[in-house]
């Protein structure tokens, strides 16, 4: 319609030691109701909804960052909790992961713990090292066996240097994917088809 309309996204830089900016990514697994409305790219009706969101739109597809003999995915805040998409990027080629989030909101209670835990579990699946910077703690380096070091208290300001390793070999999970939660799925819809026709004969 020739209408100029300006799109936000939650991004990631890269900027190199002189300051210079090396590479960026846009955040593709966005908050619900927080950074968008679900389906609203899809339903224009949506798109009226208000519930003070960013309406950020959506990256597309991973970006790996490199660093000359090493190269990482960058994952936004909650993206760390996705089993799916850190796999993208260890299939993408990562040697390791990084994980930049704002924590903030949780409080001092036991969200931002919970938060740091499901960033130890992707490095597990995928055998990919990472560093997580968290603005309000918890930061820390995580390793591919999930020990932690270097960690930052809650609140509590503070600076933390971690070698991180990098990523030897591939994982099972990241050879074939969650099919064990796939495989899980299937059972409970077996059973309870099970259970309907059970109940039907019953009647």
């Amino acid at each position: 319609d020739g209408v100029k309309r300006v799109t936000y996204t939650n991004t990631g830089a890269l900027f190199g030691a002189d300051g210079e900016l090396v590479g960026r990514m846009d955040k593709i697994q966005l908050v619900p109701f927080g950074e968008h409305v679900p389906y609203s790219r899809f339903f224009k009706i949506l798109q009226r909804i208000d519930f003070g969101e960013a309406d950020f739109v959506p990256g597309e597809a991973p970006v790996l960052f490199d660093l000359g003999d090493a190269r990482f995915g960058n994952l936004v805040c909650f993206e760390a909790i996705f089993p799916q998409l850190t796999r993208r990027y260890e299939n993408a080629g990562a040697d390791l992961l990084v994980n930049i989030t704002n924590d903030s909101w949780f409080g001092a209670g036991a969200g931002a713990i919970s938060h740091k835990n499901m960033a130890v579990v992707r490095s597990v699946e995928t055998g990919c090292g990472m560093a997580r910077c968290a603005n309000s703690g918890i930061s820390t380096g995580i390793d591919p066996w999930g020990r932690t070091f270097g960690e930052t208290e809650l609140f509590v300001r503070g600076v933390a240097v971690v070698d991180v390793p990098l990523r030897q070999g591939r994982t099972f999970f990241a050879r074939t994917g969650d099919w064990v939660g796939l495989l899980s799925q299937i059972l409970v819809a077996l059973a309870l088809l099970g259970a309907v026709a059970r109940g039907r004969q019953t009647r």
